[in-house]
């Protein structure tokens, strides 16, 4: 029996508690052996409670951990209300933080947040914040906020 050599991708979050509250990370390890193509993931996290990416910018250690090994991809997920309450922030951090991820040959992944259960009507604007910093970027939009309202509204 011939057995296939499992492809191995590397992928590093780099978020808040909506990543390690979630076990994000694990949980797309678990999916990725599940769907049973072959690809396994070796993922990790720097993470910090609250953070957005201007934290994650001016924190030496996510910074030192992009660098510290080869990612095929670095994700990226501000805190919710980041894009709402400074969307300058958002745009100049995502964009330092994509220039580092792309010098290291990475992709940027851009993990789009979901509105607060007090305010569903700001989902528009947090899509559209990640939707548009991410096509800016010729970066991969992972539309979990969109996704997270569908279901909401199915219930």
């Amino acid at each position: 029996m011939i057995q296939s050599e499992l492809m191995a991708l590397n992928v590093l979050f780099v978020g808040n508690s909506h990543t390690y509250l979630h076990y994000m990370p694990q949980m797309l390890v678990q999916l990725a052996e599940g769907a049973g193509r072959g690809i396994g993931l070796n993922v990790d996290q720097v993470t910090g409670e609250g953070a957005a990416l201007q934290w994650h910018w001016n924190n030496g250690p996510t910074r030192e951990k992009i660098r510290s090994r080869h990612w095929d991809y670095v994700v990226l997920q501000d805190r919710s209300g980041g894009p709402l309450e400074d969307p300058e922030s958002f745009r100049t951090h995502a964009r330092w933080l994509d220039g580092e991820i792309r010098r290291q040959g990475a992709q940027t992944v851009f993990y789009m947040t979901w509105a607060n259960k007090s305010c569903p009507d700001t989902q528009g604007i947090l899509a559209d914040a990640y939707a548009t910093i991410a096509a800016e970027l010729n970066a991969v939009l992972a539309p979990v906020g969109l996704a997270w309202e569908k279901v909401q509204a199915m219930d």
